[in-house]
């Protein structure tokens, strides 16, 4: 393999790996520190709870973009769109969205090196 082959997977991979380790934290950290004590009123507390949860499970299909990046790429793509687009506006759809699109983009690169040392094998 040459080097040029895997610069742009290796520094995409890093890239998308500290960004999810970092959102998954924020979101992981956020949703159950609110959900614990949280500081809305009383009218409040379902919505609250509801962001909470999302937060919460978003985290976790982050975790797991980065374990599983195409298909988990895939599915936070999707939760992003129902959970903070359709069911609760809320602005951190954009940076959901963008870890999934570079964990497709991932998941395809990693697809590509396993189907080029098969080749290379038989």
């Amino acid at each position: 393999m040459h080097s040029s082959d895997k610069g742009p997977s290796r520094v995409l991979s890093v890239i998308t790996i500290v960004l999810g380790v970092l959102m998954a934290s924020f979101l992981l950290l956020f949703g159950v520190a609110n959900l614990i004590k949280p500081d809305v009123p009383y009218s409040y507390l379902d919505q609250n709870t509801r962001v909470c949860v999302m937060f919460i499970l978003t985290g976790l299909v982050i975790i797991y973009a980065i374990l599983r990046p195409y298909s988990g790429g895939i599915l936070l793509c999707i939760f992003a769109l129902i959970f903070f687009i359709i069911i609760i506006v809320n602005p951190v759809a954009v940076p959901v969205i963008l870890i999934g699109i570079l964990s497709i983009i991932r998941g395809r690169f990693n697809r590509r090196k396993i189907l080029k040392r098969a080749d290379q094998i038989s």
